[in-house]
């Protein structure tokens, strides 16, 4: 029997994302915080993060234009990204990204940042292992910043995000 399950991986993180003690809208909460007693002097004004709608993160989504949020979470599989070596393992190597829409105010940049943030603080490290998933190896990598618009409503949309690269036992 294989002791590694794509869906169970997935349904995994997406859990990781939800919990409300150290998912991503207590990060979203704890950063605002911090955040808000110096966004004035450095800034001039102060920017806030939308938390996310519970049902605002997304299992393998084919088209990001069908969504209706203004902050949404996808998890996908990367191209290329389940291989198993001749030892037995796998490597699975899932995306998380976080679109947020662009409100032409000049704050998509911090915003940005600050998601990315929350999104490194969810996955570092120490916090992945606890996963119920008997892995062995884990490392997580930035990916580049995607700025798009809709076609049908000319909004502007800007996507951060991991990747997460994750080795277990192939059984």
């Amino acid at each position: 029997m294989l002791m590694f399950d794509v869906e169970k991986a997935l349904v995994e993180i997406k859990k990781k994302l939800l919990d409300t003690n150290t998912g991503i809208n207590a990060k979203i909460i704890s950063i605002n915080s911090e955040k808000s007693s110096t966004d004035l002097s450095d800034y001039g004004t102060v920017y806030t993060l939308k938390t996310l709608n519970t049902s605002a993160i997304y299992l393998l989504i084919a088209s990001q234009f069908a969504i209706n949020e203004d902050v949404f979470i996808s998890i996908t599989i990367d191209s290329g990204g389940i291989s198993i070596d001749n030892l037995g393992a796998v490597t699975l190597k899932t995306s998380i990204k976080l679109t947020v829409q662009d409100s032409a105010d000049g704050s998509v940049d911090i915003i940005s940042l600050r998601y990315l943030r929350c999104l490194q603080d969810v996955f570092a490290v120490g916090r992945w292992s606890n996963i119920a998933l008997p892995s062995t190896m884990q490392y997580i990598e930035n990916l580049e910043a995607q700025d798009y618009i809709t076609v049908n409503d000319n909004r502007s949309w800007r996507e951060i995000g991991l990747a997460l690269i994750t080795r277990f036992p192939l059984y």
